[in-house]
């Protein structure tokens, strides 16, 4: 009986060994692949304009999609981040949500012109995006729309938050609407 007992001791340290070094292999391999260990990180700012992306030889910067972009974990308001946003030019309202590393704004714009609507330019985009990264740096992404339906929708996500329904039982149909509304990464996020 005791070496059965000693026998399986030894077989469970030697699953336990082979689990750690299956899991430290998965972890050191991509980035080996990709040759993370001893390249510089690239600090080259990544701007609105489209010949910044050419040099990095992406044509169009919708091919930069990534699949996790949208996969946040937590939702909050983010009232000061509106008020930083409503004080822009042309920008009548604004509605903003706070993720793990993203900002989500709905816009309404004030037509300056008939007939303009609500087009927001890629200007605006960038000054929206920098004023809400400058209010808040620790966001990676922001992603900005003026299109009705997002502003309705972040709106909405906005009012049950404020009304008090946790943010972990809506972070799930968030990420799905987020990803039908922002499906590819945009320019000077």
């Amino acid at each position: 009986m005791n070496r059965t007992r000693n026998e399986r001791k030894s077989w469970m340290k030697s699953i336990r060994l082979i689990i750690g070094l299956t899991a430290a292999a998965a972890v050191i391999m991509p980035a080996v692949g990709c040759g993370q260990w001893n390249a510089k990180r690239d600090e080259t700012p990544l701007s609105v304009d489209d010949r910044n992306w050419k040099q990095f030889g992406v044509d169009d910067p919708r091919l930069a999609d990534w699949t996790d972009m949208h996969d946040n974990a937590r939702l909050e308001t983010a009232n000061d981040l509106e008020l930083i946003v409503e004080k822009l030019d042309r920008v009548q309202d604004a509605v903003v949500i706070r993720t793990d590393l993203n900002a989500y704004v709905g816009v309404k714009l004030a037509a300056m012109n008939a007939g303009e609507g609500d087009e927001m330019s890629r200007d605006m985009r960038a000054r929206i995006i920098l004023a809400v990264k400058s209010a808040d740096t620790m966001l990676k992404n922001v992603y900005v729309s003026s299109r009705p339906e997002v502003y309705k929708t972040i709106a909405d996500y906005n009012r049950k938050l404020t009304n008090g329904v946790p943010g972990r039982s809506l972070v799930q149909s968030f990420n799905t609407r987020m990803r039908q509304q922002f499906p590819f990464s945009e320019l000077g996020q």
